[in-house]
């Protein structure tokens, strides 16, 4: 009742240009392979995760994309929407449908400074990891998904409006696996995309490389690879820092 409470209770997004006026063209880019042993360091310097850092990094440039845009990230309030799955993995595999719930993690575009941004998502996973939001979230979609459409609509919009993006991180295959006897060179996934949001961000590990795929309303980002590069030149700048801060 608690956790249902709070994500009632979650206020609406700061209005951006994350949550412009969609035009139904979607536009996709994603990066070059980064090292993922790259981002271990990272996070073992930081007494974090590997996550964190992914999260702190795209925090980073969803601020810059905003400053660039024009928004007031000073004073901005950005949730992101993941999705959580609830299915053991011992289960995986064996039965048809998805079963995933949903939690809402604060990226602090607000923070100007690369350590107070880290931090910041370290404390808003600990606690994510700590509630029952994502168990919650998937009740909660099981009873929409029964309601009738208005109610449906209504529910839908009220949560939509407290994320402006949707993100998730999908530990892919360690090694590199084969397709008809040809060594696959690398990947991508898009993550669920509601109609109601205009960015979705899809973080994969695959072959000792991590990549950021972007796919984007074009009336949110008229260009996704603004956003892939942005996420390039945070991460190089925090892995310059922490070398330095050794």
């Amino acid at each position: 009742a608690g956790a249902l409470g709070e994500l009632v209770m979650l206020p609406f997004d700061t209005q951006t240009s994350l949550r412009g006026t969609l035009t139904g063209v979607r536009l996709a880019a994603w990066s070059h392979g980064i090292a993922f042993d790259r981002f271990r360091r990272l996070a073992r310097a930081s007494g974090g995760t590997i996550n964190d850092v992914l999260m702190s990094v795209l925090a980073g440039a969803v601020r810059a994309l905003l400053t660039e845009a024009g928004d007031d990230v000073d004073h901005a309030e950005i949730r992101a929407l993941i999705p959580v799955n609830l299915r053991p993995i011992e289960q995986v595999g064996k039965a048809l449908g998805n079963r995933f719930g949903l939690v809402f993690l604060d990226l602090p575009v607000a923070e100007a400074e690369q350590g107070a941004r880290l931090s910041a998502v370290q404390a808003s996973m600990r606690k994510l990891k700590e509630s029952p939001q994502a168990v919650v979230a998937f009740g909660v979609l099981g009873a929409i998904g029964l309601a009738p459409d208005v109610i449906e609509h209504l529910a839908l919009d009220l949560f939509s409006r407290k994320a402006s993006l949707v993100v998730t991180n999908m530990p892919g295959p360690r090694e590199r696996i084969q397709l008809a006897g040809h060594e696959v060179d690398h990947m991508m996934f898009w993550v669920p995309h509601p109609t109601r949001f205009g960015l979705g961000v899809s973080l994969l590990s695959y072959g000792g490389e991590v990549r950021i795929g972007v796919r984007a309303d074009s009336g949110v980002i008229a260009d996704p690879q603004l956003l892939v590069d942005a996420f390039d030149a945070e991460f190089a700048l925090l892995e310059e820092r922490s070398l330095e801060g050794q």
